[in-house]
């Protein structure tokens, strides 16, 4: 195996960046995080209702409240797929098809980043690292945004 050009593995990283930077960006466009948000405080409020019925409250009460909290799981788990259905068939066309019609050329050549890569294990374990990386951050923003949310909701009240 011979070693991959460094302009080659910094085009397929490129390509790993681009694909993660389009991602987020849909995941954002399209997931709308403040109703998420939203949606969870609610999720989280009638749990703990549901909670303090505990055993005492009838049967149709604490169906009431579960059904209530099942609907609300579902709406936040379709907000959630949205991006998915835009995001996976964008990841699947780079990988299946673009990399392999502008990189098929460099397909004995690795690029050792602790171990030999090729130009497919180098653009996934790109999107891999990249996709965890931004995932931490917008986890981090979006904790933070939730708190300034809800101090501002107590100072309200």
């Amino acid at each position: 195996m011979s070693i991959m050009p460094l302009p080659i593995a910094l085009a397929v990283i490129g390509f790993g960046l681009v694909e993660v930077i389009i991602s987020v960006v849909v995941q954002r466009k399209l997931s709308n995080p403040k109703r998420a948000r939203e949606l969870q405080a609610k999720m989280k409020r009638l749990s703990k209702e549901l909670q303090e019925l505990g055993s005492n409250a009838s049967k149709e009460a604490l169906t009431a409240k579960q059904n209530e909290i099942m609907a609300l799981m579902k709406q936040n788990m379709g907000m959630m797929m949205k991006p998915m259905l835009v995001a996976l068939p964008l990841f699947l066309i780079l990988y299946y098809v673009v990399l392999p019609a502008g990189f098929a050329w460099t397909a004995g050549e690795t690029f050792t980043f602790i171990v030999p890569l090729t130009y497919t294990d180098l653009f996934f374990a790109t999107v891999l690292i990249f996709g965890i990386v931004s995932s931490i951050i917008i986890t981090i923003y979006d904790r933070k945004k939730m708190q300034e949310e809800a101090l501002v909701s107590e100072k309200k009240q």
